[in-house]
């Protein structure tokens, strides 16, 4: 089975939906995190999910990661650092890693707050092939123009 990559940790509720989503899957959450308090709750919450791995670290670290270890990535939902460069970044790096058929996707399309976001998945890869009400956006399936 692929993996699942969430960029962006936060408190967790994230990498537990996807757990959740894909039972079993091996989901892993990378995030250097803002501070001990965030990273506790995150841990916390996301203790009961056995096949959730925190990674502490940045997102191109944890690509690297991957690369090395050879990891077959089928999903990877972008919500880390919101700067225009690091989402641009995170998308040209990890669609790298997705197998055929995997997924990019991420959050905060058309959030006026987040503009940056926006702009960046525009830049790289056009428009989403879909976007959902809460900003969620699936951006690309490798192998495939749509969905």
């Amino acid at each position: 089975d692929s993996i699942v990559v969430e960029i962006g940790t936060m408190l967790g509720d994230g990498a537990a939906v996807l757990s959740a989503a894909f039972p079993g899957r091996r989901i892993i959450t990378v995030d250097p995190g803002p501070n001990k308090a965030v990273k506790a709750v995150a841990s916390e919450r996301l203790k009961h999910w056995y096949a959730v791995e925190q990674w502490h670290t940045t997102s191109l670290e944890a690509a690297s990661r991957v690369a090395k270890e050879g990891l077959k990535i089928g999903l990877v939902y972008i919500d880390g650092d919101h700067s225009e460069e690091a989402v641009r970044k995170d998308i040209r790096t990890w669609r790298e890693l997705l197998v055929d058929g995997g997924t990019l996707a991420g959050h905060d399309w058309g959030d006026r707050n987040w503009e940056t976001v926006t702009r960046a998945v525009k830049a790289e890869i056009g428009m989403p092939l879909q976007v959902f009400e809460d900003g969620s956006w699936i951006g690309l399936v490798k192998g495939r123009d749509r969905l």
